[in-house]
């Protein structure tokens, strides 16, 4: 597994993190090391969660494509559809990372409209 922190025009599907089947993450700079910890954090936990249940980089990767086609989604993220195939895994890194962002004393609402404004 590798860890990279990039510019958010290195990532795939217009998103904040991104993983592939090797576990190579790449996660957006967001000039704060508590929140992008929270971020690695939440890519981290969704990768190993989905490798461990079979659900592949592609699958994945598909999915947020045509979720971001899909006019008037009700769902933010994609993993939030119920329909996704890794809602699950996206849901208990979510978890996770909430957690993190509780202990490192990042505000969720901060953190959010960070991560919102790429």
């Amino acid at each position: 597994m590798t860890l990279e922190v990039v510019g958010a025009s290195k990532i795939r599907n217009q998103d904040v993190g991104d993983w592939d089947e090797e576990g190579n993450i790449k996660i957006a700079r967001l000039g704060d090391y508590k929140m992008e910890t929270c971020l690695a954090v939440h890519e981290i936990v969704e990768w190993t969660l989905c490798k461990s249940l079979g659900i592949t980089d592609e699958v994945v990767t598909n999915f947020d494509a045509d979720h971001l086609t899909f006019i008037g989604h009700e769902h933010h993220e994609s993993g939030d559809c119920p329909l996704s195939p890794y809602s699950v895994p996206h849901k208990t890194a979510t978890m996770v990372e909430r957690l993190v962002a509780f202990f490192l004393g990042v505000s969720w609402e901060d953190y959010g409209k960070v991560i919102d404004s790429f």
